[in-house]
């Protein structure tokens, strides 16, 4: 399981108050959204997560079987399957666009001997009914806001699963050796597929197929896009979405150097249908969230909506935020006098009990101690 201790604290209390006063802060900025809290179960039905499956393998999943129903249950790992059906199920009683948020645990299995966590703690929103332009600028905004307010450097990189589906419907029958070229990171074969390409008198994509590989970067990478896509009316349509989405928010005051395209980047695209956006750490490269377009999910649970969300992983901005660890506050440290430490308490204060004097420097190192009463 997570630990909650971590580089530069002191002790797991330190760093629960930390992650604490991130999370209260990033609750309060939902709010100023408009996004109301839910609370969901800990565990689903699997096949509630059918519809979800593209994002995880089975043996990544946390399962057991529930002893009155022998259907199998399995450990939540991700929020958005059960929000969506919340979201689905009480669609008469919200109007739209709907907007949810959550936090919590999510559990996967993981190697624990190499570094990864079983249980992962999220905060995230998911925005449901919204237009596909002002819901994509809403959700960048949002989860930007979070990464500043967390006092944490963040670059903000994103891709289009649409912009993906059109090429691989462009390609037909080369789609999947492409695709794996891309997802093996195979760069040395670019040159020779975009001449088999040709001869198979694809010539018109040949340029594109030849350079996604590579176009990584800010507002000249999306300008280079913009001229190789021209050939297609649709890869065209989303690059323009794409970058009016990028203009209006850096005219909102979002600094275009955070902000990073790479529209070869393959995240589930079975599952999400639109814009995908990762945040990162803008100095180790330490992924701090992620999220994108889904609009297809919601048929799965009989409503024809679109829908898009994120979620921001607590540990992880904790580790990088600029807040500095905090030792516990305490009005009073009471040496041996039980009775005047729960007077003090019924006043309001803070009071912590010692029982033995030989305590008493480590209480003081440990917490900021306003008064010591012997």
């Amino acid at each position: 399981m997570a630990l909650l201790t971590g580089a530069g604290f002191g002790s797991a209390p330190e760093r629960t108050a930390l992650r604490n006063k991130i999370e209260q802060n990033l609750r309060t900025l939902f709010r100023q959204y408009g996004y109301n809290e839910i609370t969901l179960p800990v565990y689903e039905y699997y096949s509630v997560l059918n519809t979800h499956k593209q994002q995880f393998l089975d043996e990544t999943l946390i399962s057991f079987t529930d002893i009155s129903t022998g259907r199998l249950l399995v450990l939540r790992p991700d929020f958005t399957p059960q929000a969506s059906r919340l979201a689905a199920g009480y669609r008469g009683a919200f109007p739209l666009p709907i907007r949810l948020s959550y936090g919590g645990a999510v559990f996967r299995n993981a190697d624990i001997q190499h570094g990864a966590k079983a249980e992962k703690h999220q905060l995230g929103c998911e925005l449901y009914g919204a237009p596909e332009s002002e819901g994509d600028k809403e959700l960048l905004l949002l989860i930007t806001n979070a990464a500043r307010l967390s006092q944490a450097e963040y670059s903000l990189l994103i891709g289009d699963a649409a912009y993906l589906a059109r090429i691989r419907a462009l390609l037909g029958e080369y789609a999947d050796e492409y695709f794996d070229i891309l997802k093996q990171k195979k760069l040395y074969r670019r040159g020779e597929f975009a001449s088999k390409l040709k001869l198979a008198k694809l010539e018109s994509l040949s340029p594109l197929i030849h350079e996604l590989p590579i176009l990584f970067g800010g507002a000249k990478a999306l300008e280079k896009l913009k001229k190789l896509s021209a050939f297609d009316q649709e890869l065209s349509s989303r690059i323009e979405h794409i970058s009016a989405v990028f203009s209006e928010l850096i005219e909102l005051g979002l600094p275009e150097e955070n902000i990073l395209f790479d529209l070869a980047q393959l995240r589930a695209l079975g599952y999400y249908t639109g814009l995908t956006f990762e945040l990162f750490h803008r100095r180790s490269g330490v992924l701090l969230g992620a999220g994108g377009r889904y609009d297809s999910l919601m048929n799965s649970f009989n409503l024809d909506i679109n829908a898009c969300g994120f979620s921001l992983y607590l540990e992880e901005l904790a580790d990088v935020s600029g807040y500095v660890g905090e030792r516990i506050a305490v009005d009073y440290l009471v040496l041996n006098n039980f009775k005047k430490a729960q007077e003090l308490r019924q006043s309001g204060a803070v009071v912590v009990s010692v029982y033995d004097e030989g305590e008493l420097a480590r209480h003081l190192e440990f917490a900021d101690v306003k008064n010591l009463i012997r």
